[in-house]
């Protein structure tokens, strides 16, 4: 006898896996950015690798804040601005990146003040757990319904070995079905922003592709639409700041490097208040 299913279980199940037949009329709408040509929007799994302190973290919230603030973010245009951003912290209390946002909004000359952005103290979620992930989506995906969800970093919020192409798929694949089947409040479906740690390049490696910057498991860079790297050019007197060049690689046009001054603070006794944000070299 054949098993009788649930109508919360269909509706699940075919929101996740619809068929779609082949129809070489049909026209696909245009992909959709928070920053055109660096950030999707709309469905996808954005990341950014960089060496430990390469300033990911900080490139991520200069990033937000011009899209929050103008038409622009590193001299590219703004394409979509979230309606609600959750960030998982975990490595820094909230009030750091508190503190940066406003210092990137002064520089910026926007007004902060209700901007949707809600931080979460993230440091050993155990998203690995299927019970730990209900929870969060339950709690956090489904109650404030954002439009990006940032993760900041990656190996904080699990217990995996990240080096493990058996392990890691257990929580990628959810990543990829959060992204295919939950909705913001406007309609438009959640997006991601992945912080991930990039080992030390071995002599002569050639960073031309995600692989290549990953560490661990090769089915992280196979669920990224869009990969930024931050490559560190070292400090430039002249420009009074470290020149970083942010390579592009996934499914985005290619693309030649952004190279970038990031004018971080030189005032360690209050970095938040003292750092000048990134500008175009």
């Amino acid at each position: 006898m054949a098993k009788v299913y649930t109508p919360e279980q269909l509706k699940g199940f075919w929101r996740m896996h619809r068929p779609s037949d082949f129809d070489p009329s049909r026209i696909w709408p245009a992909e959709q950015w928070f920053i055109d040509q660096l950030m999707f929007a709309d469905g996808k799994i954005n990341a950014v690798f960089g060496l430990p302190k390469a300033g990911k973290s900080r490139f991520l919230l200069w990033c937000l804040a011009s899209v929050f603030s103008g038409r622009t973010a590193l001299g590219l245009p703004v394409k979509a601005v979230p309606e609600r951003v959750i960030w998982l912290l975990g490595e820094e209390e909230e009030k750091y990146p508190q503190w940066r946002l406003t210092r990137y909004a002064q520089l910026l000359g926007a007004d902060p003040t209700g901007w949707p952005i809600t931080f979460v103290r993230a440091a050993a979620m155990g998203l690995d757990q299927l019970s730990n992930r209900q929870i969060f989506v339950d709690q956090y995906l489904l109650q404030y319904k954002p439009d990006l969800l940032v993760i900041d970093p990656l190996r904080r919020v699990h217990n995996l070995q990240e080096s493990s192409n058996d392990q890691m798929p257990i929580l990628l694949n959810d990543f990829r079905r959060w992204v295919q089947t939950l909705k913001s409040s406007n309609g438009r479906s959640l997006s991601m922003a992945i912080v991930h740690h990039t080992g030390k390049p071995r002599e002569g490696e050639i960073l031309d592709n995600i692989v290549s910057w990953s560490r661990g498991a090769t089915d992280f860079p196979a669920i990224v639409d869009a990969a930024m790297f931050l490559q560190d050019s070292g400090w430039s007197d002249v420009a009074n700041g470290r020149r970083v060049d942010v390579l592009r690689a996934g499914r985005l046009p290619v693309s030649s490097p952004i190279s970038l001054i990031d004018q971080g603070a030189a005032d360690k006794s209050n970095p938040a208040m003292t750092d000048l944000g990134w500008r175009r070299e």
